[in-house]
């Protein structure tokens, strides 16, 4: 990525955190180039003390300064955030700049219809917008994001996209269509595998071990399986057989969740957040 692009950050919550820290200490950009804004001074105070990049409590100084602006504020305050950069005297700036959105269900539909107004074809193909469904492991650079990207995004603006994001993680591009059922695997994702781990602890315990020994188990458990089907490519219902002795212990658990439908209820659980993303959108 360009070591002169400068980054603005409208919010500076947890996720706008983790994507500044990984982007300052993978050193994929200097602090001098980043700028965020926030509602709360101490936190704004505690980005510089924390980071060294530049903040402020003005939205607009962020856009003019910035060639990518991550929209970093909760679904229900980006319309105002949207509306009132569109009124300032710096919108929509005389180059080009990169929209990029981790607001969960605000479509680029929705985006467009408060930044494109009023604006000719070439001032809307210099806003480009990127709509992004991060998840909580972004925290610790372990994140998964989806992309999905609107008809004025160049391949310029999707390297550049693609690059913050996987300072925290990884990314993957998909078809806006997609983004609720991305929302529904990964951006849910993590709190499936909390509640798989409260489980397997709460198992731990039942059967006569120390919580804090039952919690360290799950923990490396899930770490190690998560790492096998990473590092051997092989699907997980194939390496699920793998460790499924006919007639063993792991076959008699499985057995037990066959029976209540433990797989089956996931998969409407993923369907049913997959359309209360649609529902929010």
């Amino acid at each position: 990525m360009n070591k002169n692009l400068s980054i603005g950050f409208i919010g500076a919550g947890n996720m706008a955190w983790a994507i500044i820290g990984a982007l300052v200490k993978s050193e994929v950009l200097p602090p001098k180039n980043i700028i965020a804004s926030d509602i709360a001074v101490e936190r704004l105070e505690l980005a510089e003390k924390e980071f060294g990049v530049t903040t402020t409590q003005d939205n607009a100084q962020v856009f003019a300064k910035s060639n990518a602006v991550v929209l970093a504020v909760k679904p229900q305050f980006l319309p105002e955030v949207l509306e009132n950069l569109a009124a300032s005297p710096e919108f929509p700036g005389e180059g080009r700049k990169l929209i990029i959105s981790i607001a969960a269900g605000v479509g680029c539909a929705k985006m467009e219809d408060i930044l494109y107004t009023g604006l000719d074809e070439d001032a809307k193909s210099r806003l480009p917008i990127v709509r992004v469904m991060p998840n909580t492991p972004a925290l610790v650079g372990q994140g998964m994001a989806g992309m999905a990207a609107n008809a004025y995004t160049a391949e310029e603006d999707r390297l550049t996209a693609q690059t913050i994001m996987d300072a925290a993680g990884k990314a993957l591009w998909f078809d806006e269509k997609d983004i609720n059922g991305v929302t529904a695997l990964s951006g849910s994702g993590p709190a499936y595998v909390f509640y798989l781990a409260e489980a397997m602890v709460r198992g731990g315990v039942e059967a006569g071990l120390p919580e804090d020994k039952a919690l360290a188990m799950a923990i490396q458990t899930i770490k190690g399986a998560a790492l096998l089907m990473e590092e051997t490519g092989e699907a997980p219902g194939l390496l699920r057989k793998k460790v499924t002795s006919k007639g063993g212990t792991t076959a008699a658990a499985l057995t037990v969740f066959h029976e209540n439908k433990v797989l089956e209820a996931i998969v409407k659980g993923m369907l049913a957040a997959k359309k209360r993303g649609e529902e929010l959108g």
